[in-house]
């Protein structure tokens, strides 16, 4: 299984390496698209399903309809209320070959998405399912599906960016698992070095809560595979080696450790399985290495070795709560980025594989498409509420757009069928 893998991972590191140099997209204004001699009205008809067995329907629901471009620049917003048997319509929906359609909507403070899809040459209708769930504060059944670690050299010492896959097997959303010291509630919570400085997220801070131990993550986890990543960085004070262990709060599937040729350091322990070295367009070489599955409280201990070679152009990373700015990004925050990326897609596609051997699993668009479409709208929305300014939302929003096309080109590359994938 390893053998084949590999290729995949390093076609993925490939189109990410190329993701960290592109230019941000101008942002539009979301308007309705005019006419086209392509395009014609449609509708959208859907349902609301609760998956908590025994869960029933609101008596009310506002449904959102998202519609993207082939640039994946939102062209239209609608919404509609669900009926009193969980079906809902959107009438009068300018269709167009090459459109995206996601509807969602929010149920007890949490957000949740169908699937989204496209429409062929005249084609008159779409059909969605919309799922909701009950709440939970029992995390049992939380795994972590996928991690991803990255050391790199920095003037101050060693650079940690941990991205985690979350999944919740469960039919139930779990929030407020948590009780917190101050006295508030969180979903989830994760431990980093005691000795670790200078912790950031690539979410919005206020997602998250610095414990005595790590942090807390406060967003809901829906049920289902993969429907959670999670970004911190950190820095290591590093002295000719360095003994990391690694206890995760959570059954973890498997992990990936990722270091710079340049770094000038190792990776050496029990369980810890070498994957070789990787070259990048740019000429960058990466060193990867590979731990077994992990049970929740069980420690993973291995040794850093070597002497640390710092790039003189690094600057020290910034302090959660200085926003990202792509005008004032440095290497740090760059390989930040680029290891997000890495995790989304490949734990999404890996996780989509898996569930696409099971039988009756629909799939109208690729599964890791699907979510970076979700990331979009989230972003989209977060802009609207003003959270980004223009210069943070345009790069935020180009480097998923850009990893939606290298994923659709790679799935074509490799012979897969994507239906209603847009041209």
């Amino acid at each position: 299984m390893k053998s084949r893998r590999i290729p995949l991972l390093l076609s993925v590191l490939t189109l990410l390496w190329l993701l960290i140099f592109i230019t941000p997209a101008q942002a539009q204004t979301p308007e309705p698209p005019p006419p086209t001699p392509t395009s014609w009205t449609g509708e959208i008809t859907g349902r609301v399903v609760n998956q908590t067995e025994g869960g029933e329907l609101p008596a009310e629901l506002t449904l959102m309809l998202h519609v993207w471009d082939e640039n994946f620049q939102e062209k239209l917003m609608r919404d509609t209320e669900m009926q009193p048997d969980g079906s809902f319509v959107f009438s009068d929906i300018p269709f167009e070959a090459g459109l995206i359609y996601g509807v969602m909507t929010t149920y007890k403070d949490v957000l949740y998405f169908a699937q989204s899809k496209a429409v062929e040459e005249g084609q008159s209708s779409l059909t969605v399912e919309v799922p909701i769930a009950e709440l939970t504060t029992d995390a049992s059944l939380v795994e972590i599906s996928r991690a991803h670690l990255l050391f790199a050299a920095t003037p101050q010492g060693l650079s940690v960016t941990e991205v985690l896959g979350m999944s919740n097997l469960g039919d139930r959303t779990v929030k407020d698992a948590i009780d917190l010291p101050s006295g508030g509630k969180a979903t989830l919570v994760f431990p980093i070095p005691p000795e670790a400085i200078n912790p950031i997220f690539r979410d919005d801070p206020e997602r998250y809560v610095l414990t005595d131990s790590g942090f807390a993550d406060l967003a809901p986890l829906t049920p289902g595979a993969n429907t959670s990543q999670i970004v911190v960085s950190y820095e290591l004070p590093y002295e000719d080696g360095l003994a990391f262990t690694y206890t995760p709060n959570y059954p973890l599937l498997g992990l990936i450790l990722v270091i710079p040729e340049e770094a000038g350091i190792d990776i050496e322990g029990e369980g810890i399985g070498d994957l070789g070295v990787r070259t990048m367009p740019t000429g960058e070489q990466l060193h990867l290495y590979e731990a077994s599955g992990v049970t929740a409280g069980e420690t993973l201990s291995f040794q850093i070795t070597g002497q640390l070679q710092a790039p003189p152009q690094q600057t020290t990373t910034a302090v959660m709560s200085e926003p990202y700015s792509p005008t004032e990004v440095n290497r740090a925050t760059l390989i930040g980025l680029f290891v997000f990326a890495f995790a989304l897609i490949f734990s999404g596609l890996w996780w989509r594989r898996r569930l696409a051997r099971e039988p009756d699993i629909p799939d109208d668009l690729p599964g890791d498409i699907d979510d970076l479409i979700q990331e979009i709208a989230l972003l989209d929305e977060a802009h609207e509420r003003g959270e980004y300014d223009e210069d943070d939302y345009s790069a935020r929003r180009a480097a998923l757009i850009s990893q939606i096309r290298q994923l659709l080109a790679q799935a074509e590359a490799e012979g897969e069928t994507i239906a209603d994938a847009p041209a």
